[in-house]
């Protein structure tokens, strides 16, 4: 079943929806000093899905292999970008290491997710 792109856009933005109705329902339960972890890796979280939207826009529109060479080389760049941002949140800050990689995991499988659904999609059009 092969869906269009307006339709894969309204299915991505309905889980993102669900998602962050779940984040903020686990936000209000989460108290103590480890709130602001989780809140820092869920925002970290966020950003990747935010630059999947933004390169799924850009490159949503090419064909073939060259949506698959564009796709895959800011694939990379997000990557190490976000485990740049990553690590320095962890180096400059006195956070609670395990409450934001958790919380950042999370996101970040979310993210991968979503990822795979667009790819499908894309690659089964």
């Amino acid at each position: 079943m092969t869906y269009s792109n307006t339709e894969s856009i309204r299915k991505v933005l309905i889980g993102i929806f669900i998602y962050a109705i779940l984040s903020v329902l686990t936000a209000y339960s989460i108290q103590g000093i480890s709130a602001g972890s989780w809140y820092a890796g869920h925002l970290l979280g966020m950003v990747t899905v935010i630059l999947h939207l933004i390169s799924s826009y850009i490159f949503g529109r090419k064909e073939g292999k060259q949506f698959l060479k564009a796709y895959f080389w800011s694939l990379i760049a997000r990557f190490f970008g976000v485990c740049f941002i990553y690590a320095m949140i962890i180096i400059w800050t006195e956070i609670e290491e395990i409450s934001f990689t958790f919380s950042f995991v999370i996101s970040y499988l979310f993210h991968s997710v979503i990822e795979v659904i667009f790819l499908n999609n894309k690659l089964l059009d």
